[in-house]
């Protein structure tokens, strides 16, 4: 492992006051490594043996109160176990290490951050940490930057940090980092309105439209076997499947604006057509 790795940098188009962690019984024993967000090679599964069906409390050898809030994952290298949370008064960021065997405090830090609107579900804190032998690589963004921190994962020291600037998401950051050998791979994921005349009516537009009865929002409940077909670059597109009853297969609706918004290029368009 190289003293200071690469990172590998895409730029892509565009509630509780206290929390808990909760250390199964499992987790402690030897080689278990959890070192990323959904584990070691991120689909969620562990060779973990003799987990238990349903969660008592009798499952757990500790429980610690956390500050501040946090919708990230814990990681575990060896006998510690890394977590985040931030403060909601002010964003500041707190990568805490606390001990496998009994959940004592090992190290904690703190990092100056800022706060932003983002969706009520998320929070300041909602991006896993990875951590490999060496090192906890910690990120998060704000319409101001965008920090990749490198932290010696004995002590928390500071080893370095890069920010790859504003970054402006409409629900909140929550990327996670991967390594890789000795690189880190971050993404980087923005949506911003143009700032010029036009753009700035057509929100406005769109803004005022969401608000009334007009004819050109369609409300419909989906019922059995229905599917809604969507295409949207910024969000992820994946496949239906059908049901086995013939009866319930999916119906696919095309939806086409016979009536054209005025003084639009589409409206011009439809004319010309005619």
């Amino acid at each position: 492992m190289n003293t200071h790795p690469g990172i590998f940098h895409r730029s892509m188009l565009a509630a509780l006051p206290l929390f808990c962690l909760m250390l199964p019984l499992s987790t402690t024993a030897a080689g278990q490594q959890w070192t990323r967000f959904r584990g070691p090679d991120g689909n969620g599964s562990s060779e973990a043996a003799n987990l238990p069906v349903t969660w008592g409390e009798d499952d757990y050898n500790w429980r610690v109160a956390l500050p501040g809030v946090g919708n990230s994952s814990p990681v575990v290298w060896g006998d510690m176990v890394y977590v985040t949370s931030a403060t909601e008064a002010d964003g500041t960021q707190i990568v805490t290490c606390l001990q496998t065997s009994d959940g004592s405090r090992a190290w904690k830090r703190d990092f100056k951050a800022h706060t932003y609107k983002q969706n009520s579900s998320n929070d300041y804190a909602s991006s896993t940490p990875v951590v490999d032998d060496k090192r906890l690589y910690v990120t998060w963004a704000n319409p101001r930057e965008y920090i990749v921190l490198a932290l010696d994962r004995l002590n928390g020291k500071q080893l370095w940090r890069r920010d790859f600037g504003p970054t402006i998401i409409q629900h909140g950051f929550g990327n996670s980092p991967v390594l890789f050998d000795d690189v880190i791979i971050v993404t980087k994921e923005q949506g911003e309105w143009k700032d010029d005349e036009m753009t700035s009516a057509a929100v406005a537009f769109l803004d005022r439209l969401l608000k009334t009865d007009s004819d050109y929002l369609l409300h419909a409940r989906l019922g059995a076997g229905q599917g809604l077909v969507c295409n949207n670059v910024l969000h992820n597109r994946t496949a239906f499947e059908d049901s086995e009853n013939k009866t319930e297969l999916r119906l696919v609706y095309r939806a086409r604006y016979y009536d054209r918004i005025a003084n639009t290029h589409w409206q011009r368009a439809m004319e010309q057509e005619n």
